[in-house]
């Protein structure tokens, strides 16, 4: 019972992060400079294979500072799943940030 009530807030908290058209008052500090700290980390990563897992919300940002950086740079999969809910109950594709 409990995970179903703690599902049922939480989709509703993150019902505005869904869409991304919207900005937050937070997101220079959320996205933003979340993202330039971890890109600035990714690019020093000296292996040239890497595992991350970030909010979805960070995609775009984050893709478009590594690909300044290096054009070398390319998503070799992604998993998507939803805040607290059971992974195959969601889908989404690259499309927006990628062109793909």
């Amino acid at each position: 019972m409990a995970g179903v009530i703690c599902r049922g807030v939480m989709t509703k908290l993150m019902a505005r992060a869904a869409d991304s058209s919207k900005r937050d008052d937070l997101d220079p500090l959320i996205l933003d400079y979340r993202n330039r700290v971890l890109a600035q980390h990714l690019l020093a990563e000296p292996r040239k294979q890497i595992y991350l897992t970030y909010g979805a919300k960070h995609l775009p940002g984050m893709f478009a500072l590594l690909k300044r950086a290096d054009p070398h740079w390319h998503i070799a999969s992604v998993k998507w799943l939803r805040t607290i809910d059971s992974p195959e109950s969601y889908n989404a594709s690259l499309s927006s940030v990628t062109g793909l």
